[in-house]
């Protein structure tokens, strides 16, 4: 048998054997990450909305899409008295922004939680500071969101200083909030992309 054949036999039984090797791996973590995940978004959502009993999924499933990509009702005493938003922001500077925000029926945000983010240290990542978090408090989903020094107002969310793409990935993801929260509660906003 020529010697190169008998070199891509051996390649091939080789990558054949590591492939298995892999796919039963994966098969065997992939529910363990899968429940940490959910795990994970479980403990925010009692973060940033607080007194929260239990959740259940929106019936309306309009609201959701490649951006905001699960929506909760939040009930506290049996009532829905707000809704929990799972979202995965635009790309901003090195991916997107996976995080939580929550919002009372009224439209006022409760909280917000950043679940995971790959910006950069010193700048971007301090989207998952709780001074980001905190510059929520005051915001409101009642009308189009602008990304302004330390937000806190009702339609001003917190910018973050040298991180432009941060911020306009956090801005257009939560102005597709504001939007997916006109649904759910049957006003009409319209927000403007930039």
């Amino acid at each position: 048998m020529n010697k190169s054949i008998m070199y891509a036999v051996k390649l091939f039984v080789i990558c054949a054997v590591a492939t298995f090797v892999l796919a039963v791996t994966n098969s065997a973590t992939a529910p363990v990450i899968e429940e940490a995940q959910k795990q994970k978004e479980l403990q925010a959502f009692t973060e940033v909305f607080p007194g929260l009993e239990e959740t259940k999924p929106v019936e309306n499933t309009a609201v959701l899409s490649d951006n905001i990509v699960a929506v909760n009702e939040a009930i506290v005493g049996g009532k829905t008295e707000g809704y929990l938003y799972s979202v995965s922001s635009p790309v901003g500077y090195d991916g997107p922004i996976t995080f939580v925000v929550g919002a009372k029926t009224d439209g006022t945000v409760t909280g917000l939680k950043v679940i995971n983010q790959t910006e950069t240290t010193g700048f971007g990542a301090s989207v998952a500071k709780p001074e980001y978090a905190e510059g929520m408090h005051g915001v409101t989903l009642n009308q189009p969101l602008k990304a302004e020094g330390n937000g806190g107002q009702p339609d001003v969310m917190p910018a973050i200083s040298g991180a432009t793409r941060t911020t306009t990935a956090m801005e257009k993801a939560m102005n597709m909030v504001v939007e997916a929260h006109a649904k759910l509660v049957g006003s009409s906003t319209e927000t403007t992309q930039k």
